[in-house]
């Protein structure tokens, strides 16, 4: 064949390989050992990335956001927010969408009612530290604009971490650390409590803030978590205080409401087998299974509690057996865990193999069954300082774990956020279509305001008219892609088979 006419067959064999190239890949390679993906670097930044959270939507799209901290000329550190998404096919490029303040960003998200993504974050307002609520479009939360305005949420502005969530009904709940009340001083402003307020409209109005703490003691690591029978699990740390750095680790609490917040249980105080607890999380099966999971200041064990009828009896603490917690001295690390659809709750925690200061930090993930737990396995190891882990679940048995490595406890450069997930053994629910129509604004509604509530304007959903970047293609658009591939394939191989037998026409 001549040369000359090699470049036409080379072109016709790449436009036959385009939709091949075009087709997406499955997602990083399971580790053979837990089952876990292989860690994927989220943040992807120079700076320090920090403080993760996670979300599933009802299409299977995982968004994260986290802290993002640069040391700048005048010698300040300022902190900004970051969002990126992964569809299932691609991650999407680390975007920020809340601006930079000279003071620290603490965020929280979660998936509301009516396609937004939900967020709650520290926003620095003159001398005070407020939370605020904010809402974006599922599909445009990468860009900054699209997230509505800020609009103050804390009760007192000192706010320094929180937590929500949504229930089936919509009613989003909110837990938040914020000023307690200074006996000496008759004043709001001594140390901190825990704080609860909901939303039943989309985020438009909440609540008046109930103190669910009302101690002495400073009041930190606040988590909230909606089982599968929509019950709340409340769960806090008592002693030290995060706003004035005073005090140190003394007992934790756990507290349960049954009528989506509006009245809660007496306080179950979590103090065994000595004082000196953190780091207390609970996990809910929605059938009156209950777990509590804490630390101690002063031991290497993991300690937990298991109620099977609604609190009403509990079983002795214990170990978890063949995990060790990490020397204490990092007072922002946390446990986390989800249930997945067969009621199997599973736990991540940085821990050790063994009880000894020279075992190396892992992240390890567990499961509670009702009765027995897993062997631990490792989601991460490697160099470095594991840290703050958060886990989201997707059809009832995917689990979706974030946490952040940095180099060093407290002078470190490199802080990087990492992502993996997991297929457990539970049934499968299967995800809504991915093309769902975007609901239509909700109009302002006029209703007589209520002494009980803060009212907002209506999150009107954001509209952006620019193409989306090429990284945040649509399981459609791929879809479409492949298609395109399929039927173009038997023109280019006829094209191909005619450029062949030509040349050889032209060989006799």
């Amino acid at each position: 064949m001549p040369r000359t006419r090699w470049p036409h067959v080379l072109a016709v064999l790449a436009c036959l390989a385009m939709p091949l190239l075009a087709a997406p890949t499955l997602g990083t390679a399971q580790s053979p050992e837990s089952g876990w993906s292989t860690p994927y670097n989220v943040s992807r930044s120079s700076l320090r990335s920090w403080f993760p959270d996670i979300k599933v939507d009802d299409t299977g799209k995982v968004h994260v956001v986290w802290c993002e901290t640069e040391r700048r000329r005048d010698g300040r550190e300022y902190e900004s927010i970051h969002y990126a998404r992964w569809d299932g096919y691609y991650w999407s490029d680390p975007r920020s969408i809340v601006a930079a303040q000279p003071d620290i960003r603490r965020n929280a998200i979660t998936v509301g009612p009516g396609g937004n993504l939900i967020m709650v974050h520290n926003q620095t307002s003159m001398v005070r530290m407020g939370l605020v609520y904010t809402a974006a479009p599922l599909e445009q939360a990468w860009l900054a604009p699209a997230w509505s305005p800020a609009r103050t949420v804390s009760a007192f502005g000192g706010t320094y971490m929180s937590d929500l969530d949504v229930d089936a009904t919509g009613t989003i709940h909110l837990l938040f650390d914020d000023w307690g009340y200074d006996r000496q001083e008759d004043r709001i402003g001594g140390l901190a409590d825990m704080y609860y307020r909901r939303s039943t409209d989309q985020g438009r109005t909440w609540s008046v803030p109930i103190n669910l703490a009302q101690s002495d003691e400073g009041s930190s690591r606040g988590q909230i978590k909606v089982d599968p029978a929509g019950g709340l699990h409340a769960t806090w740390d008592e002693g030290w205080d995060r706003l004035t750095g005073l005090g140190e680790a003394h007992y934790s609490t756990y507290r349960y409401s049954g009528d989506g917040g509006l009245t809660w249980s007496p306080p179950i105080t979590v103090a065994a087998p000595i004082t000196g607890t953190e780091q207390l999380v609970s996990g809910a099966d929605g059938a009156g299974g209950v777990l509590l999971v804490w630390r101690l200041v002063d031991a290497a064990e993991i300690y937990y509690q298991w109620t099977s009828d609604g609190g009403k009896t509990w079983t002795e603490p214990a170990p978890i057996p063949g995990i060790y917690s990490r020397p204490w001295g990092v007072p922002f690390d946390l446990y986390e865990t989800a249930t997945d659809s067969a009621g199997n709750i599973h736990v991540l925690a940085v821990g050790r193999a063994e009880p000894t200061l020279e075992a190396p930090l892992e992240l390890y993930h567990l499961v509670w069954d009702g009765e027995t737990w897993s062997e631990p396995a490792i989601v991460w190891q490697g160099e470095g300082y594991p840290e703050y882990p958060r886990l989201a679940v997707s059809e009832g048995n995917r689990l979706h774990a974030v946490w952040f490595v940095r180099d060093d406890l407290w002078f470190g450069k490199t802080y990087d956020v990492w992502y993996s997930e997991i297929k457990v053994a539970a049934p499968r629910r299967t995800p809504a279509p991915t093309l769902t129509p975007w609901p239509s604004p909700t109009p302002t509604a006029t209703s007589t305001p209520q002494p009980t509530a803060t009212p907002y304007p209506t999150l009107l959903a954001a509209e952006y008219t620019g193409a989306p970047p090429k990284h945040l293609t649509r399981d459609a658009e791929i879809a479409g892609v492949l298609r395109l591939g399929i039927a173009l394939a038997p023109i280019g191989a006829a094209v191909l088979t005619m450029l062949i037998a030509a040349q050889l026409r032209r060989r006799r």
